[in-house]
């Protein structure tokens, strides 16, 4: 006879069977292994798994070390996945998450990328007077687009017809004193296009002084040495 299909409640989507779900299925791993792991019968597991029962903190903490993780991570309190010590520091310092990080790391960590030119090209980039500003230019885009999908949400739990009314009032208004009013998709595209000009005028400036102008030094060397040569 086949068993009877819990039904899902408001704690499958607790943080902590979230986090649980999400590890497991990322490594494969079945609930009798992870059962087996930590001493605990598959039914146990699933119950973890859809939030019915909460892991004690002894199980938490074994959960944890099995998936190479924090407890503070299962439990939804950070949101590294890392236990290491020192990258810790390192997200606390820089305000990096882990993956950025992670990206960066193998310039310094003897693999095939770790060369002094490897560094000194990253380091060009950030050190660039002008870096702060591309990322300024970013962060105001990116909360305009978190405002802009955030009103969508507005729209949709408040009257439509009073939306409605607004938004073509507002047009109606500008077409009247000659102005165009974009929308929320154009106004998205617009502020794209202010970051993606700006990282344009950045890199160009960078690539300039970086690659064009030690070989344009190189040649007005060569030429002034060539003409004291001839005299």
């Amino acid at each position: 006879m086949a068993r009877a299909k819990r039904e899902r409640t408001n704690d499958y989507y607790k943080t902590l069977p979230c986090n649980l779900r999400y590890l497991m299925e990322k490594t494969r791993t079945t609930q009798d292994e992870l059962g087996k792991a930590i001493g605990k019968s598959r039914q146990s597991v699933s119950y973890y798994c859809d939030g019915s029962v909460a892991p004690d903190w002894e199980t938490l903490v074994l959960i944890a070390k099995y998936f190479h993780v924090s407890s503070d991570y299962l439990l939804g309190l950070s949101e590294e996945p890392t236990v290491k010590e020192d990258l810790k520091i390192a997200i606390k310092t820089t305000g990096l998450t882990g993956s950025a990080i992670a990206n960066i790391q193998p310039l310094s960590d003897g693999t095939s990328c770790s060369s002094p030119s490897y560094s000194f090209a990253l380091n060009s980039i950030l050190e660039y007077p002008e870096f702060l500003s591309v990322v300024l230019e970013l962060e105001f885009a990116l909360r305009r687009s978190s405002s802009i999908v955030k009103s969508y949400q507005d729209d949709a739990s408040s009257d439509p017809l009073a939306s409605n009314l607004d938004i073509n009032q507002i047009h109606a208004s500008a077409r009247r004193h000659g102005m165009h009013v974009l929308n929320r998709l154009d106004t998205a595209k617009w502020q794209a296009d202010r970051v993606k000009q700006e990282a344009a005028r950045f890199f160009n400036e960078l690539t300039e002084k970086l690659i064009v102008d030690p070989v344009r030094k190189k040649e007005l060397e060569t030429i002034e040495e060539d003409q004291n040569a001839v005299e």
